[in-house]
């Protein structure tokens, strides 16, 4: 994969930044294609029960992710040599201990919990294996990513989703429980920390732990608090779905996310990845606002076409792909989707505001941005129920992620206006395209949806490939 994808980049001219990003994107691909041919057996075996109880897990674990290893792992792009390598061992050391202490504190009042989320108690004894899974894959994916090693990056993301959706299958012929769905998560992720890990650097060494986390302390005070904020307004909703409304509705909403989601892990994870060190680079020689730049404006074309058309063809794609059950949950979809289109322009940038050093101002967004969702929520809630929930939720991550892109625009020096400019005549385009393919979705009917989601779909990707490779993105090589 990894071969194909360097010669076909170098075929057709595309710069070593593109060809990293065609690299982890390849193989998040090719992961995220094994969940896409599950996702429909497994809708059809597991009740939405299941799908609220994986929610609710998938939350816990995201809440307690950020402090596993403090964020010291995005220290590790900014080192070179023996020193990113000890960095990386500090925090596989804190990973550890982290996870060990989740243990003893699920043992002590994880019943509790389990009995507030209407969760099976049993489930909880999966979270500090997949925390430990999670923890070394992310600080793992870092020296990877630094030293030029995408293909690990990508071969340990494969591995994940392949042995998660495998052992969910093969779990419910045995018993389509929500506890046998949970337990294929967590093992998906000890899976993708194996291979992720570069074992080689567990030797023994005389690394200055002290002096490295001192270095990078500010990401351990402010970058993992704001992490933490941060991913408490984002889980914040199957918790609450789950302790108002039941599982049901959480698992409605979870399978939204987790299709969503999809282009945002594909793509947007893709581009983070190989963003963050290469924007590094960039800042050192002043070069950064051209990637930035660009870069926001080819997500904003790409994340408006593809869930603009996602928005108008939701609910016959959803009984299509995932079963009539599931009808309910392509309303949910519909509303997201403006807010998953614009968290994909904001998130992949979101690493520049530590290359410029502002883990501070960071941390303070944080709290704004979790006020402002937990406000969405619970206001929603109030007026309308779970679905006035989902469209508070909705209209908070757009103003939060059109408000985020702003800012890193501006720190990378990128003028607002003139970008707004530059960019008017791709998102006129993609505008009108998208009022065409509503209306021909509506003169076809639902009778005809296919043909008009086809037709709508040819100058989609036209506008996507001609963006792409209009930008004007040259890298320099990885660090040695």
């Amino acid at each position: 994969m990894k071969a194909f994808l360097e010669a076909l980049a170098e075929r057709y001219g595309v710069s070593r930044f593109a060809r990293s990003v065609a690299v982890v994107a390849g193989g998040t691909l090719a992961a995220q294609a094994v969940g896409l041919l599950a996702a429909p057996i497994l809708t059809r075996l597991y009740a939405p029960e299941a799908f609220g109880a994986l929610a609710v897990f998938a939350s816990l674990l995201g809440l307690a992710l950020p402090l596993t290893s403090f964020k010291l792992e995005l220290g590790i792009p900014l080192e070179d040599g023996e020193r990113a390598d000890g960095l990386l061992r500090l925090c596989l050391a804190l990973v550890a201990g982290v996870s060990l202490a989740a243990a003893i504190g699920l043992a002590l009042t994880g019943h509790r919990l389990a009995e507030t989320l209407g969760l099976d108690p049993r489930a909880l004894w999966f979270l500090p294996f997949a925390l430990i899974g999670a923890g070394v894959t992310q600080a793992s994916v870092q020296w990877r990513n630094t030293v030029g090693e995408f293909h690990k990056t990508a071969g340990a993301s494969v591995a994940r989703t392949l042995s998660q959706n495998a052992t969910q299958l093969l779990a419910a012929a045995w018993s389509a429980s929500p506890l046998a769905f949970v337990a294929g998560y967590a093992g998906g992720h000890l899976v993708g920390a194996i291979f992720c890990l570069p074992w080689r650097l567990l030797r023994r060494s005389h690394d200055s732990w002290r002096e490295l986390g001192s270095t990078h302390a500010a990401f351990a005070k402010f970058t993992a608090l704001g992490s933490l904020i941060n991913t408490m307004g984002l889980v914040a909703a199957p918790l609450l779905f789950s302790s108002l409304f039941g599982l049901q509705i959480a698992g409605f909403f979870g399978l939204v996310v987790r299709v969503l989601g999809l282009p945002a892990t594909f793509l947007g994870g893709a581009i983070a990845q190989v963003f963050y060190p290469e924007a590094s680079r960039r800042a050192q020689k002043g070069e950064a606002a051209t990637l930035v730049s660009a870069l926001a404006r080819g997500l904003v074309l790409t994340g408006t076409l593809g869930f603009g058309l996602l928005a108008i063809f939701a609910r016959p794609l959803f009984v299509l792909v995932f079963g009539p059950d599931w009808e309910a949950a392509s309303l949910y979809a519909t509303i997201m989707c403006p807010a998953f289109a614009a968290n994909l322009v904001s998130a992949p940038l979101s690493s520049f505001a530590f290359v410029a050093g502002r883990q501070r101002t960071q941390l303070l967004t944080a709290f704004g941005a979790t006020g402002l969702r937990l406000v969405g929520l619970i206001a929603g809630a109030k007026l309308g129920g779970a679905l006035g929930s989902v469209s508070g939720l909705a209209c908070a991550g757009v103003l939060i992620s059109t408000a985020y892109a702003s800012w890193v625009l501006k720190l990378a020096g990128v003028a607002w206006l003139r970008w707004l400019r530059e960019s008017a005549p791709a998102l006129f385009a993609t505008l009108l395209l998208l009022a065409g393919s509503f209306g021909l979705s509506q003169v076809l009917g639902q009778r005809w949806w296919g043909a008009a989601f086809a037709i709508s779909l040819v100058p989609a990707l036209w506008l996507v490939v001609r963006e792409l490779r209009s930008a004007p993105v040259q890298a320099a090589p990885p660090k040695p």
